[in-house]
């Protein structure tokens, strides 16, 4: 899906890297899984909060930076498919 502008309002974006999730602080509006990842409808979108998404949340052995690199364009396209149903919705 292509977006050539997008007036939405962001209410927040979390940026964080380590080695390990640390999500505790979204309990109880997100269940987590045994190793403490966000439990996910998709690849990126949060099964418990709509319109919360994760980047590079996914334990596999491609790495961070690689999931990065492909989650990003699928979350951006998730948010403005979520932004244009609201508007027209």
């Amino acid at each position: 899906m292509a977006v050539e502008r997008c007036d939405a309002v962001v209410v927040g974006a979390i940026l964080a890297t380590g080695f390990r999730p640390e999500l505790r602080f979204l309990d109880p509006r997100v269940r987590l899984d045994e190793r403490g990842f966000a439990i996910r409808s998709g690849r990126v979108a949060s099964a418990d909060l709509p319109g919360l998404f994760f980047v590079g949340h996914n334990f596999d052995a491609t790495g961070g930076l690689a999931n990065i690199r492909r989650d990003a364009p699928l979350a951006a396209e998730a948010a403005a498919r979520m932004i244009a149903e609201r508007r027209l919705g």
